[in-house]
Order: structure tokens, then C-alpha cells, then sequence
């Protein structure tokens, strides 16, 4: 969104970062330039690889299968125990990249006699741009595509998103917004949105994922509330 004195306001997380000219969204991925949101993180993956759909981890969407998986620098999330950090918490400049453009990725997996393109390891809300240029035309290949998130997005911009992705693994991190805020630099709120999105609103397939951090999110009472909120939501 365009402000007066050549500012803009990102819309596509819930933190909606309005930037002065010249300024980064906190994702450090999309940058203010003389008045217009240009993303830094397209045709550029840092992370390029042929692995199992499970490392996804989907564990129940075409079992057995290989995917193409892309990753961008950059994250919206701040986890304090992000095992990509190298990546996730860098400039999608800063890190050894791959030039590719969606044409080739696409091409890429084709030659391969894969069926299938993943974005994982970063988080594609950072470059949605690049992602859904991908998936696009993935779809138009008749190719599946898949998506790892943290799940921190605005309902728009999902819902765009999902129509050109077949299964979405979203990592509910903690089921308290003191663990989101203190541990992630996020809220919760947000995410239980997209995650009810994806499911009542798309066509998506969904699978939510629970990474357990002994001495952060390890308490079962919250535990047994998160698989609670599952079951009923």
C-alpha cells in the first residue's frame, strides 16, 4: 500500500511493516525503493535440493515421492533455536545462492522426472513472490506443489497462495503467545488463522506440524490444549 512521503505498507504478514524509502521489512526480504515495495529474494535460492516429500515434513501427502526443494533467504519469524539460521536469518544476498528463475526451476524438476516442487527450510512467506511465480507454473506443468510454513500470513495473500499448492505443513511452534513472543518474535493468534484458512477456505491439503524444544514448549498440559484446538477448530 502506497503512504504519503514515499512510504508503503506491506500487507502480506501480520506484522504489516510501514517503511520509510530505502527501508527492510523485518522479514528482510522486501525493501521500500523510492516509494515501491521491491522484493529482494526472487530467482535467487539459496537452498536447491532433490530430497524425500518428507523432510517437508508432509508425512501423509504422496508418501515415497521426491520433490524439488527451494528455499530463499530470510524469515519473518525470529526463532531463537532455528536450525537454518545461516540461511532464515540473512539477506537473500548475503547467503551462496543459486541463480534460477521459476522457468528453470520448473525445467529443473522436469528433467529430473519429478512430479513435485517444495519450498522449505527459509520461510516462503518471505519470497511469496518467487513462490507463487513457481507454483504457477509447477501448475501449469501439472506438477504438485508442496509448502513448509511457520504459517504467519494474512488470509489474502494464503489464500492466493494456496491456489497453486496442493499441501501445506504448518509448524504450530508453541500453543501460548508468551512462547510466540518471547521465543519467536511473533504472535499465535495469527498462525491458528491461517491454519483454520488453509483448512475451511482452500483445497489444500494440510498437516500441522509440532517441533518440541525441551525446556520451551515441552509442557504437556499445553500440549494436550494444542491437540484440543485440532480437534475442535
Amino acid at each position: 500500500e502506497s503512504l504519503p512521503g514515499a512510504r508503503v505498507q506491506c500487507h502480506v504478514c501480520p506484522l504489516n511493516c510501514t517503511l520509510e524509502d530505502g527501508e527492510t521489512c523485518f522479514c528482510r526480504t522486501r525493501t521500500n525503493v523510492s516509494g515501491r515495495l521491491r522484493t529482494r529474494a526472487y530467482d535467487n535460492p539459496c537452498v536447491l535440493r532433490v530430497e524425500a516429500i518428507e523432510k517437508t515434513p508432509l508425512n501423509h501427502f504422496r508418501p515415497g515421492s521426491r520433490c524439488l526443494t527451494l528455499g530463499v533467504g530470510g524469515c519473518n519469524a525470529r526463532c531463537l533455536y532455528c536450525q537454518n539460521w545461516e540461511q532464515s536469518q540473512a539477506l537473500p544476498e548475503e547467503v551462496a545462492r543459486f541463480e534460477l528463475t521459476p522457468q528453470r526451476a520448473v525445467q529443473s524438476a522436469i528433467d529430473r522426472d519429478i512430479d513435485t516442487i517444495a519450498f522449505n527450510y527459509t520461510e516462503p512467506v518471505a519470497f511469496l513472490e518467487y513462490a507463487l511465480d513457481v507454483a504457477k507454473l509447477a501448475k501449469a506443468h501439472k506438477l504438485n506443489v508442496v509448502c513448509a510454513t511457520a504459517g504467519f500470513i494474512n488470509p489474502d495473500p494464503l489464500i492466493e497462495f494456496a491456489k497453486y499448492v496442493d499441501a501445506f505443513v504448518v509448524t504450530i511452534k508453541g500453543f501460548t503467545e508468551t512462547f510466540y513472543h518471547d521465543v519467536l518474535g511473533i504472535r499465535l493468534a495469527p498462525v491458528l488463522l491461517a491454519v483454520k484458512t488453509i483448512r475451511q477456505r482452500t483445497s489444500s491439503w494440510l498437516e500441522i506440524a509440532h517441533l518440541i524444544v525441551p525446556g520451551h514448549n515441552d509442557d504437556l498440559k499445553q500440549t494436550r490444549e494444542l491437540c484440543a484446538w485440532v480437534c475442535k477448530e
